[in-house]
């Protein structure tokens, strides 16, 4: 098998556009490659990663899907983690472009229109889009490739990930180009996952609060499940306990498999920035914070698919505020969350978990009650 004359028959496909064409050597050699030894495997990962900084944006994606395709196999996912950033940044910068250029976008009753990412567009304004600048066309709709092996990467070398999160351009990137395609959705929902990051959780109805630290945590729904664990003691105090199927919590600790059907946990707790906390009683109240997440905006209690990361600051620490299904100034409800976790290969844990001396508390609700009053 010639590795070198593979790739570069896929390279040329990719490069002159015949799309399919190259998917299916891509699929042919990958199949060819997947039943050698675990070295050949190896020589074939690292000719291919080689590759990707030297080519464009769609023939990188095929070569950066392969390397997540061998780590799916057993490699070691570090070589490709530690590489993919530079790459895919380079990729988003393009698409960018072609995101810039959406205000410019005419429709008219009767266009031929086109689905490219997430958006239906005018054939003629992405054809002559193309013709102007090819290269962000082709990025854009590279991405929706590109995030594969970025997450299969990432996710298996969490420090790398911490890295790219650390990267503003990046983080920009991936924040402009969420709503606009797949790619741009899942690569922010990436680098808005909670890596060792603290967190205080203020508990107003029992006068309590916790300290914790939040790892591998996508989701507030994912997070719900694991505090129902670990705060089980507190959440019987204000009624707000109830039976979390072990299976549930399996699979949002990523001890378990990704998704389990048919069963979910029933939360009768809400979970509150600490923007959303009147200074007058220390209560969360609907009304006092719009947030945002994927699946649109609110100013009652976090949604499921809110990320906990996105929560503004305060001295280093981002804080929470929890009721159960009593407390007044809100709708109350109970929400099904799914077994169900973003990244099957992310693990996810509340670790460091301290109840705060009523000392500590009464600091945390000072400090929120300047900054609200201020």
């Amino acid at each position: 098998m010639n590795i070198t004359a593979r790739l570069s028959e896929i390279e040329r496909l990719s490069t002159a556009g015949k799309v399919g064409a190259a998917e299916k050597k891509l699929a042919e050699f990958m199949g060819e490659v997947m039943r050698k030894p675990k070295a050949q495997r190896e020589a074939a990962f690292q000719a291919i990663l080689a590759r990707i900084p030297a080519v464009d944006s769609r023939s990188g994606g095929y070569f950066a899907l392969a390397c997540g395709s061998l780590i799916e196999s057993g490699l070691s996912a570090e070589p490709l983690a530690a590489a993919v950033a530079a790459p895919l940044l380079n990729v988003m910068r393009h698409a960018l472009r072609f995101a810039e250029g959406l205000r410019d976008v005419e429709q008219a009753e009767g266009q031929d229109m086109i689905e490219i990412g997430a958006l239906e567009l005018p054939r003629l304004f992405v054809d002559n889009f193309a013709k102007r600048d090819a290269a962000a066309v082709i990025s854009f709709e590279a991405l929706d490739t590109w995030y594969l092996p970025a997450v299969a990467s990432l996710t298996r070398e969490t420090r790398h990930l911490a890295a790219a999160q650390q990267n503003a351009d990046l983080i920009s990137a991936a924040s402009t180009l969420s709503h606009l395609c797949t790619g741009g959705f899942w690569l922010n929902t990436l680098f808005s996952v909670s890596l060792n990051q603290p967190f205080v959780v203020l508990i107003p109805e029992i006068s309590e609060a916790y300290s914790m630290t939040l790892n591998g945590i996508s989701d507030v729904g994912q997070l719900m499940v694991l505090l129902a664990e670990s705060l089980a003691d507190a959440l019987a105090k204000i009624g707000a306990s109830g039976v979390l199927p072990k299976s549930v919590l399996q699979v949002m600790s990523g001890v378990g498999p990704q998704r389990v059907e048919n069963v979910a946990y029933t939360a009768s707790f809400h979970l509150y920035p600490w923007r959303a906390v009147d200074p007058s009683d220390m209560m969360p109240k609907d009304g006092r914070f719009m947030w945002t997440a994927p699946g649109g905006t609110g100013n009652h209690s976090l949604p499921p698919d809110f990320a906990p990361s996105s929560i503004e600051r305060l001295e280093g620490t981002h804080v929470l505020s929890l009721v159960g299904p009593n407390a007044p100034n809100g709708v109350r409800f109970s929400r099904e969350i799914g077994a169900s976790r973003a990244f099957e290969a992310l693990t996810a844990e509340v670790k460091n978990v301290s109840k705060l001396t009523a000392a500590e508390t009464q600091h945390w609700n000072e400090i929120l009650r300047r900054k609200l009053s201020s």
